[in-house]
């Protein structure tokens, strides 16, 4: 896919994610900046996902199984490129 048509299949998206700071200021004065804390991670994974999506890149994890799931543990991305950032970032692991 062509980085224009990639570009234009995003603004919607970008629109959206611009938006979101309004809510963000409502929150952020009405219930502090714990809750709003929250709403920006909120806004955050949804936006790396619709990325993933609009880019067409699918994640494949293999090992899942082997994760703790009573312990916590550090995700550590390799940097080949900055979508490592966008997938630990949209929870699709």
């Amino acid at each position: 896919m062509g980085t224009i048509t990639t570009a234009l299949r995003y603004a919607p998206y970008f629109i959206k994610l611009a938006a979101s700071e309004l809510p963000y200021q409502r929150v952020l004065k009405a219930e502090g900046v714990h809750e709003a804390r929250k709403y920006a991670y909120k806004v955050t994974k949804q936006h790396c996902f619709d990325i993933l999506r609009v880019t067409g890149t699918r994640v494949i994890v293999k090992g899942a199984e082997n994760l703790p799931r009573e312990e916590n543990f550090v995700y550590v991305g390799n940097h080949q490129s900055i979508f490592d950032v966008i997938v630990l970032l949209s929870n699709s692991l």
